[in-house]
């Protein structure tokens, strides 16, 4: 029930809690600003009470944070947040909003909304934020735009420029190799040489095509039409890339680009054990680096 309240609330987003127009922070931030161009966000809570995904929204409060004080040169955040979070949020950082310059409510499409409601299973509910988060890649108002997970420290001043520009001039969408992608094709059946990517660091197009692929990834998603494999936005991303999306440039990037598991410091690198060995400095990196504790008024961050 909590999961229907969720959804039914994103489409009726409470102004005086969340605001869909730009803050003055693009102005004060962004430097040469390429138009319609910049970095999206995505944070969902099931209701406003729930402590599970607390976590995620302090990464994100504090990666954020770091991002604006980092990226050279620098580009619009954009935010898609639903009510319960939104809520959430202003308990735990009043001023929330003026990390971003601008704040969207975070809602599916009439036809995802109406499979969805008719869903009640513990794994419909656990892949809930997965779907939301494939919802926001759909909805951004940028042309082009790169997806950060909240756990993404964004450690190389030029990563976001990098990929916004050069990356995207060669591919449609560009993702970083996922390390675990050994045990992913033992699942597989036959050879699958597709790779696995991980969707934590996602550079893309917003074209038509590109917003097809996420479309049918979400279809998967909420018709659990791949029972076998964890059900999250990255693996029916890869089931409907290799089914349907062909047409389009992939761009795998090495795991350099967000080390997993890696601290978030300036000196975390990722390292190779091939022929030369050698450390890779790290342009991102993506670990569960803030801790969450309960006191008066819901979850905080330390």
């Amino acid at each position: 029930v909590a999961r229907v309240t969720t959804i039914h609330m994103s489409y009726n987003i409470t102004p005086s809690v969340l605001l869909v127009v730009p803050t003055s922070m693009g102005s004060q931030h962004t430097s040469e600003p390429l138009p319609n161009v910049g970095v999206v966000h995505c944070m969902h809570l099931r209701s406003a009470s729930a402590f599970a995904g607390v976590q995620s929204l302090c990464e994100g409060l504090r990666n954020v944070g770091y991002l604006r004080t980092v990226m050279q040169p620098t580009y619009p955040l954009e935010l898609h947040v639903n009510i319960h979070a939104a809520t959430r949020l202003t308990k735990m950082r009043p001023a929330w909003r003026s990390l971003w310059d601008s704040v969207r409510p975070l809602s599916l499409s009439p036809e995802l909304h109406a499979v969805q409601i008719t869903r009640r299973t513990a794994s419909a509910r656990a892949s809930e934020p997965y779907l939301y988060k494939l919802a926001a890649l759909m909805n951004t108002a940028f042309s082009s735009a790169l997806f950060l997970d909240n756990d993404i420290r964004v450690i190389d001043p030029s990563l976001v420029h990098a990929l916004l520009t050069s990356g995207l001039r060669v591919s449609d969408v560009a993702m970083p190799l996922d390390p675990g992608r050994g045990a992913w094709a033992s699942q597989q059946p036959g050879l699958e040489v597709a790779p696995f990517l991980c969707t934590c660091v996602l550079a893309y197009r917003s074209t038509p095509a590109v917003r097809a692929w996420w479309r049918g990834a979400a279809a998967r998603l909420v018709e659990a039409r791949h029972p076998h494999v964890r059900q999250t936005d990255q693996e029916m991303i890869w089931h409907e890339w290799v089914a349907n999306r062909s047409e389009l440039r992939v761009l795998p990037l090495p795991e350099e680009w967000y080390c997993p598991l890696q601290p978030g410091t300036a000196d975390s690198t990722w390292h190779t054990s091939g022929y030369p060995a050698r450390d890779y400095p790290c342009k991102s990196t993506h670990v569960h680096s803030v801790r969450v504790h309960i006191r008066s008024g819901g979850g905080g961050c330390s």
